[in-house]
């Protein structure tokens, strides 16, 4: 950041800029000075959805009342970063350094979310005695309520979810605290002012969709279905990818939209299924999009943008081979499904007893920036978003020019998630340049983080890319203006990877005038382990070769930068290796770096 304010300060320099600059630092400055006097929720866009409301919050919701309950013994919760175990009602009071942790301690996932392939961990008296003891302790808490609307629709959910896939009666008093939590959700319905309502609104959606069935109540059904409308039409791109740039919260949020389904089904709501379904198939068809599986059964998909402390990317892995999602979408021939099966069995996987297709090859280019080629046996994804001129919710990464690489279904080159969403600098390097496979010019990467005082146009990029077939080759060219808010250099990038059977070719074609520094990055898969390294050439297992460009010097990392590490999910790293180059030269400039099959 220290090196794009300096560049940014350098933009006060030119008149046509100075003044416009200045009026959107006094914006966000009033903006922060309103927001600490006034609720930040904003209804008045959404007259329909806030006529809903209002009817439902005009209603008598009764005293919520839980007597404190004795544990007769310790219960294990599974959460996104490991167990937590509760043996009084004090544990529920625990602090962590990471806010996620507690609340993901406060969203009741544990109650579905099985231990040890278990379908579900807890049996009913267990779990309407954790349901009992936790509500002793919070449902009354207005605070808690307002501060984290989300969590207040992660309880419903969840606990609608625990009884009705297990055909549980809701015993009386738990269904007066799902009233008392559908009244805090609705009063602090997750819409916010200058367009930072993400997918968090249509998360509320969920819950009150899910939890109507049980108070019929048809204001709450509407009032859900009418956000659903809203938010389906905004965060959905006409391509079916969720718009906030995550993989891992493209099948978040199709489970979501997939639950709605299922309970419509359960109803005979045919009202919400014709809302629903045109979304979740293409939503679907998108999931298809981002696994990959090795010669050894085992499947993934590349982590881009944030990593949702919620669930696992491994637990969500199978739901596009659940009944339910194969009902409304599935491929011409549907691949072996993964071992693990997570959220599928909730819900019944599809019978794969004849099922014998290995491959799944897709050729996918979006309007939105996702890409997918399978070339040989190579598999290679980018992404290319247009950057927006304004701030809006997103889970996106710095990661314009970055790729991710499979070969037979490894991982080669890939993007490393994030480490989870504090403040601290190992979550901040996660969002960064340096922590995916681009490059940065004079320490500047191609894009940047719109901040609230920032003038729009100095973040604002337009990208394209396009793919060519030459005989033997696929070769994907992404252009792009990113650099060319580098105050006096007029620099021109374009970064060419070439595919052929056994190579893989990354140029970075840099044009302008004056001397540069240049740093390129690469994250190498898990399970590739380094054999040998020199000036030129660094050796793994698999037979996998990256041959340096000429010109360029490979950089020792410090711990504090924290490269050779991924985060295969919320709160875990892994190491894998990461290389650093530096070149320095006056431009223009061609870099050129191999990934090549060495038999």
């Amino acid at each position: 950041m220290e090196s794009e304010f300096k560049n940014y300060l350098l933009t006060f320099k030119l008149p046509k800029l100075v003044f416009t600059n200045l009026y959107f630092f006094w914006k966000a400055f009033y903006r922060k000075i309103r927001n600490l006097f006034f609720s930040q929720n904003n209804y008045s866009k959404f007259k329909l959805i806030n006529r809903h409301r209002k009817k439902i919050l005009k209603k008598s919701y009764p005293i919520c009342q839980i007597k404190s309950q004795n544990f007769k013994k310790s219960y294990k919760l599974k959460l996104v970063t490991g167990f937590i175990n509760i043996k009084s009602n004090s544990d529920w009071h625990k602090k962590y350094d990471d806010i996620e942790l507690r609340v993901s301690l406060d969203r009741w996932n544990w109650l579905i979310v099985g231990q040890n392939n278990h379908l579900f961990p807890f049996d009913f008296n267990d779990g309407v005695f954790l349901i009992r003891s936790w509500a002793s302790q919070f449902i009354n808490d207005k605070d808690l309520a307002k501060n984290e609307p989300y969590c207040v629709g992660e309880r419903i959910s969840n606990a609608i979810l625990f009884f009705k896939l297990n055909n549980y009666k809701i015993p009386d008093d738990i269904l007066t605290v799902l009233k008392k939590l559908t009244f805090q959700l609705t009063q602090n319905l997750e819409y916010f002012k200058d367009g930072l309502t993400g997918n968090h609104a249509f998360n509320n959606s969920r819950a009150l969709y899910l939890v109507s069935d049980y108070l019929i109540d048809d204001d709450i059904r509407s009032l859900a279905l009418e956000i659903a409308k809203e938010r389906l039409e905004k965060l959905i791109t006409a391509d079916g990818f969720l718009r906030e740039g995550s993989s891992h919260y493209q099948f978040i949020f199709t489970r979501w939209v997939l639950e709605m389904i299922w309970s419509a089904e359960s109803r005979k709501d045919k009202e919400a299924i014709n809302v629903l379904k045109p979304y979740c198939e293409k939503l679907l068809k998108n999931c298809w999009v981002f696994l990959v599986k090795d010669q050894n059964n085992k499947w993934s998909f590349p982590l881009y943008g944030d990593v949702s402390p919620d669930c696992t990317p491994e637990w969500l892995m199978s739901l596009t081979w659940s009944k339910i999602a194969c009902n409304i979408y599935r491929p011409e021939r549907v691949p072996i499904a993964p071992k693990n099966v997570g959220w599928a069995n909730l819900f019944g996987i599809i019978d794969q007893t004849k099922q014998h297709y290995n491959k799944l090859k897709i050729n996918f280019s979006s309007n939105c920036g996702w890409h997918r080629l399978d070339f040989y046996d190579w598999t290679f994804f980018t992404y290319t978003p247009k950057k927006a001129n304004y701030i809006k919710a997103t889970h996106a990464h710095l990661d314009l020019c970055s790729f991710s690489l499979f070969y037979k279904g490894k991982p080669i080159i890939i993007d490393i998630g994030r480490f989870d969403y504090t403040n601290s600098s190992i979550s901040k390097y996660g969002k960064s340049v340096r922590s995916h496979n681009s490059l940065e010019i004079n320490n500047l990467g191609p894009e940047t983080d719109l901040y609230s005082w920032m003038n729009p146009s100095y973040s604002k990029i337009k990208s394209k890319l396009n793919v060519n077939e030459i005989e033997n080759k696929t070769i994907i060219t992404i252009n792009h203006n990113g650099f060319e808010r580098i105050i006096n250099k007029k620099i021109n990038h374009k970064r060419i990877i070439s595919l052929s059977q056994k190579e893989v070719k990354i140029k970075d074609v840099i044009l302008g005038k004056g001397k540069v520094k240049v740093n390129n990055f690469f994250n190498f898969g898990p399970d590739l382990n380094l054999l040998k390294k020199d000036s030129k050439i660094i050796k793994f297992s698999n037979n996998i070769d990256f041959e340096i460009n000429a010109e360029s010097k490979k950089i020792s990392r410090s711990n504090q930068n924290f490269s050779g590490w991924m985060f295969p999910s919320y709160g875990t790293k892994v190491p894998i290796f990461s290389l650093e180059l530096r070149t320095l030269k006056t431009l223009p400039l061609t870099l050129s770096n191999k990934i090549i099959i060495n038999k």
